[in-house]
Order: structure tokens, then C-alpha cells, then sequence
């Protein structure tokens, strides 16, 4: 609505905001296909800026206060990319400050108010009384993640060119090899410290938070630096990522994915870089005409980096603190501790349970109540209601092995009924199931291999399974289920 026309809208105020192309749209035939496309591509830097901070606040967030503020936030963006991105932006204009695909607009002002808002908010119960309790839930998703980004930084540093007439498609192919390389320096500096920092143990954390700090340290100016000055780069960035997260953690700021090492600390860098390394463009597109103090030109870039630094890093948190003030004394920004022990997941988007805002009481899966969350239960009476909901959800894992073991024996003439072994099996739904094996719902058979298997004209599922005793010799067990509805 207005973002857009506050970055990148003409009629510049001293160089602070635009004043113009608010509520976007054009007839022009001729730049219609550009005004979007510059449109679009400007939308994912300022959503990108936004996300950061998800990380920092992550479980303990108050959900319609983070609503909230992801709006606003919005705004902090669109200030610094005005700043040095449009041609009348005082930093860009009267410093000459580079900043190729956004590592102080978008991640460095995303770094600080990550930091902001994780100081604000808190951290998370017993984060630091009892941190064994607090780790990476699920790796793969983690590295799944990894790779997504990966991926979708080349868009964003290649297409960082808007276009590829002229020179552009030169300047997008080598951002693309630097980028990658800045993400292998990365890579390799964060295995190696985690080698040698955790005695051998390769933290996974650690290695692609590395990654990303390697991303992050180039995106200023990746077009114009080496491939050799990419592995620097980069490297640099992974190990001032690692640096900053042992900081942030020394200083007891709860920072569950590194958000304000990754983007922060290696936003800080890369901007830095530039006023070292950052070379002219040899293109005819004169997108860069400044040298850094390595390539002779000095310090005057490397003066115009700092300032910019300054001015990314004061505004993000004068802009976080006023905001999310003002959001915690009108909505909150900290959810409830019932809410942080259950998860978001069940209790504003009712997956695994429910949970009722108005009457705060709590159901499982099933539906059936768990009990009633008020607001005025202790920490230790929010526990007893969770273990509660933890015994109803496994209840069903329970009901299915004590099936398979206490099953009515049936006459072996019944039906011929397929074999398995339990290492080949999974419970799913309080049904053991082949691994091959996935139905279209909780109640159903209809996959070519279950465990349990209906005979004929019968609704009791036949159970035929294969067991190890203690001495690992097999022993078949065969019975009878209850029906299956």
C-alpha cells in the first residue's frame, strides 16, 4: 500500500522517503512489465526483513501481537532501502554507500531488531536454567530449510540485476559463482571450528547457520569481488557468526536460530567488505565506480559502509523498541506460559488439540477435554495439565501394542494372513503398520500391506506377527483385534 511508494516513490524528501507511487498501479504500456516486476522482487526483501525476527522471538511470541507487529515492521524496511537504493537517497546519493542485494537493508536491519525483540520479549522458561532441556528439534528440517535458502538467494543476489539486457546477465552470472562460494567459505570455516571448538562433534546448528553467514557476507557486493574474495569473504562471515551466537548466548539473550548472528552479525561484515574489497564494475552497466581500501581507493567507501551501518543499526532499533512497546501495552508480545509449553501449533491453529481462547480450556486430539488453562494456574499446575494431554495423545500408541501382545487367538484356518516383523513396522494411529504401508485415514484399511489385515466377510483384523525373543529366536504370535469401524 504504501511501503512501496516510501522506498522507491519520487519527489524524495532530503533524501529520507519517497512521496509518491503509494497504492501501486500504472497504464504505462511500455514500463508496466518493470514498475511489477521491481514491484514484486521488493515485496520479498521487505517480507525477508520481517521473517529474520521470527526466529529470534520463536516460541514464546504472542501471535496476534506478532501479526502486529510484522505489519509495522514493514515501514522499518522501507526507510533504509530509500536510503540506498533510490537515486535521491542521501546515502546513496551524497555517500556513495553500496549495498548490491540488501545486506543492511534487509539483513542487518532485520539482525537488529531480532535482537530487539528477542531482549524485549524474554527468554524462553527455564532457557537458562536449564539449557539441556533446549535443542535443535529436528535437523533435517533444519537442512531442508538450508537448502530453500540456499536456493532462493541466487534469485535474489542474481536477480538483484533487474534484468538481463547489456551487461546485467554478466554481472548476475558471476554473483551467482561468488555466491556459492561465499556459502562454501561459510560452510568450511563453520565445520571446522565446530571440530575443533566441540571436541570432534560436528553441531549441525553451527554448520548451517556457517552457511548462511557465508550468504549473507556477500550479498553487498557480489557481483564485483573474485571468486577467490568470495572464499574469504565468506569464510570471515562463517566464523563472525559462530563469534557473535557465543556473544549473544554469553549475554543470556535467548536467540533460538541465531537470527542476530546470522543476519546481524554477518550483515555487519559484509557491509564492512565492501569498503575492503569491493572493486568497479567492468561492465558497461557502471553499477559499482567505487574502490575499496584494498583495491586502492582509500577509505572513503569503507567511511561511507560505517555510516551506513550506523544509521541501519540505530533506526531498526529505535523503530523495534517504539513499536513493540507499544503492542505490549495494548495486545502483548509474550504469549502465555500454557500457550509456550502446549505450542502454537495446537493452541492457535488447532493441529494435535484444541484450545479455547475464550473459556482457556484445553482438548486433545480426540476431543476429549484435557482441562482448563486459566490464567491464574501456577507453572507447575500448567505442567500436570500437559502431561495430562502428553498421556491421552500416546494413549493409542499403548492400545495398539497391548493389542498385538493380548490378542484372542483365532482359528489358523480363518484366513491366510501376512507376516511381518516389528522391525519393519511403525504404529500409526494405534494400528501397526508395514513401513511400506500408508492409509488414507486414521480408521481405514486399504493399503496393499497391513500388519492387521481383516479375513473375508470379517470385520476383526487378523494379527500374524514376528517377534525376537531374548535369546533373538523368533516367535510368531497370531490373534484377533476388535473391530475396526
Amino acid at each position: 500500500m504504501v511501503g512501496y511508494g516510501l522506498s522507491f516513490g519520487d519527489n524524495s524528501f532530503h533524501g529520507l522517503f519517497g512521496r509518491s507511487k503509494f497504492f501501486l498501479d500504472t497504464n504505462d504500456a511500455d514500463r508496466l512489465g518493470h514498475i511489477f516486476a521491481h514491484f514484486f522482487f521488493q515485496s520479498s526483501f521487505a517480507t525477508t526483513a520481517t521473517t529474520i525476527v521470527s526466529g529470534s522471538v520463536a516460541e514464546r511470541a504472542n501471535f496476534i501481537g506478532y501479526i502486529v507487529f510484522s505489519f509495522f515492521n514493514t515501514f522499518v524496511y522501507a526507510f533504509p532501502a530509500h536510503w540506498i537504493w533510490h537515486e535521491e537517497g542521501f546515502l546513496n546519493k551524497h555517500f556513495g554507500a553500496i549495498d548490491f542485494a540488501g545486506s543492511g537493508a534487509v539483513h542487518l536491519v532485520g539482525g537488529a531488531t531480532a535482537l530487539v525483540a528477542a531482549i524485549m520479549i524474554g527468554p524462553r522458561t527455564n532457557r537458562w536454567t536449564e539449557p539441556q532441556k533446549f535443542h535443535m528439534d529436528s535437523p533435517i528440517n533444519a537442512l531442508l530449510g538450508l537448502f530453500m535458502l540456499w536456493w532462493g538467494w541466487l534469485g535474489f543476489n542474481c536477480g538483484s540485476t533487474y534484468g538481463v539486457a547489456g551487461g546485467k546477465w554478466k554481472l548476475a552470472s558471476k554473483a551467482a559463482v561468488t555466491t556459492i562460494n561465499g556459502s562454501i567459505g561459510g560452510g568450511i570455516v563453520a565445520f571446522a571450528m565446530t571440530f575443533f571448538l566441540q571436541h570432534g562433534r560436528f553441531d549441525v546448528g553451527w554448520i548451517i547457520n556457517g552457511i548462511l553467514g557465508g550468504l549473507v557476507s556477500i550479498t553487498s557486493f557480489c557481483p564485483v569481488m573474485t571468486p577467490a574474495e568470495a572464499l574469504v569473504v565468506g569464510g570471515i562471515g562463517g566464523a563472525v557468526v559462530i563469534g557473535t551466537g557465543y556473544l549473544i548466548e554469553f549475554l543470556k539473550i535467548d536467540d533460538p536460530v541465531g537470527a542476530v548472528a546470522v543476519h546481524g552479525g554477518a550483515g555487519v561484515w559484509s557491509l564492512v567488505a565492501v569498503g575492503l574489497f569491493a572493486g568497479p564494475d567492468p561492465t558497461e552497466e557502471n553499477l559499482f565506480t567505487t574502490s575499496g581500501l584494498f583495491r586502492g581507493g582509500g577509505f572513503t567507501l569503507l567511511g561511507a559502509q560505517s555510516l551506513y551501518i550506523v544509521c541501519c543499526i540505530g533506526w531498526a532499533v529505535l523503530c523495534t523498541y517504539i513499536s513493540m512497546k507499544l503492542i505490549d501495552l495494548t495486545i502483548g508480545i509474550r504469549c502465555s506460559y500454557a500457550i509456550e509449553l502446549f505450542g502454537a501449533d495446537m493452541m492457535e491453529h488447532n493441529i494435535g488439540g484444541y484450545y479455547d481462547h475464550k473459556t482457556h480450556e484445553i482438548f486433545d486430539s480426540k476431543h476429549n477435554p484435557i482441562g482448563v488453562a486459566s490464567k491464574d494456574l501456577s507453572h507447575a499446575q500448567i505442567d500436570i495439565l500437559y502431561k495430562k494431554y502428553l498421556e491421552a495423545e500416546h494413549k493409542f500408541i499403548f492400545e495398539g501394542i497391548d493389542l498385538l501382545f493380548h490378542a484372542k487367538l483365532e482359528d489358523p484356518a480363518d484366513e491366510q494372513p501376512m507376516t511381518t516383523t516389528l522391525a519393519d513396522c511403525r504404529i500409526d494411529s494405534g494400528i501397526l503398520m508395514s513401513t511400506g504401508c500408508t492409509p488414507p485415514d486414521n480408521n481405514t484399511q486399504s493399503c496393499s500391506s497391513p500388519v492387521r489385515a481383516a479375513p473375508s466377510g470379517s470385520r476383526n483384523p487378523v494379527v500374524d506377527v514376528e517377534v525376537a525373543d531374548g535369546n533373538d529366536s523368533p516367535i510368531r504370535m497370531r490373534g484377533v483385534g476388535p473391530k475396526i469401524d
